[in-house]
């Protein structure tokens, strides 16, 4: 008997034809923004509809199952042949940060599709479950609570986090209706330990600076916790560009530079961190108190 998983490996126009339609995918989902010229995509928005509804499709034309669940995650399956079959995870996350790497994420998830869609065409079956994964929310961007989606997967999502708000005073709890999900049955995301076999994620911690500058760099970081932060930028009046002297320097496009000064008194600062919006438009002048959001990763328990 032919083994399917050996003649695909053999294959090697077909894989590179795989390889190529990740990468055009990986294209199409960044054009799916808010931000024009740059990646922004955060959690229950229009665009992360829209990326649902894209990666849907694909799930589809590859003969896979598909379904969205009540915290706004997209999954895709493909089955076991043996009743009761444990279930092996593959995927990422499909939001962004404000100005993202096009393959933060999303290259984890059209990995696992891709790969799943060639399983499926060679006929490959396995004593388990294939389970895809498309998180809506890691970077907790929107609402200043990371892995929402994760979170809710893995059964320890805490209600008072339906009272978090936006920047324009959306709700998580609104938020989540809107996007058509039942906030009473978040719950039902949960998957029992018993049920799963593993978790696999190919993933790229990535902006969009190397790619703009034409260099190829890698760095690998195990980070073992998640946090969003909030800083009070608690500065002086003037024109904008100006500062006095001894001012700690400002990184474009009003970012700290980690080890500035200001923020929130002993918040952790992470060894990496993506900076949201400062919320002023620079035509203003430089304003004596904003907010910055920032995303810390870093290896604390």
């Amino acid at each position: 008997m032919t083994d399917p998983i050996a003649t695909l490996l053999g294959e090697r126009e077909r894989l590179a034809r795989a390889a190529g339609r990740i990468m055009e995918r990986c294209d199409e989902l960044a054009a799916i923004s808010s931000l024009p010229g740059a990646v922004c995509r955060t959690y229950l928005t229009p665009e992360h509809r829209r990326c649902n509804e894209r990666v849907s499709r694909w799930l589809v034309d590859a003969g896979l199952g598909h379904r969205q669940d009540q915290a706004g995650n997209l999954w895709g399956s493909l089955k076991s042949d043996r009743a009761g079959a444990p279930s092996l995870i593959l995927g990422s996350h499909l939001d962004t940060v404000a100005d993202a790497g096009k393959y933060d994420g999303i290259l984890g998830v059209l990995l696992g599709l891709e790969a799943m869609a060639l399983l499926n065409g060679a006929g490959a079956r396995f004593p388990f479950h294939i389970d895809l994964v498309g998180f809506g929310d890691e970077e907790g961007t929107r609402f200043g609570a990371t892995l929402l989606g994760s979170r809710a997967v893995a059964g320890t999502w805490d209600p008072a986090w339906f009272a978090l708000a936006d920047t324009d005073g959306t709700t998580l709890a609104d938020a989540l209706e809107a996007f058509g999900c039942d906030p009473d049955s978040i719950g039902r995301c949960s998957r029992a330990e018993d049920e799963l076999l593993g978790y696999l994620e190919v993933h790229i911690e990535q902006g969009p600076g190397a790619g703009r500058a034409g260099a190829v760099t890698g760095c690998g970081v195990r980070h073992r916790r998640c946090e969003a932060l909030s800083f009070d930028d608690r500065g002086h009046g003037g024109p904008r560009g100006h500062r006095a002297h001894g001012a700690a320097p400002r990184c474009p496009g009003g970012r700290r530079r980690r080890g500035c000064a200001g923020g929130s008194a002993g918040a952790p600062v992470g060894d990496r961190g993506h900076g949201g919006p400062a919320g002023m438009s620079p035509r203003l002048r430089q304003c004596d108190t904003r907010k910055l959001p920032a995303d810390g990763r870093y290896p604390g328990r």
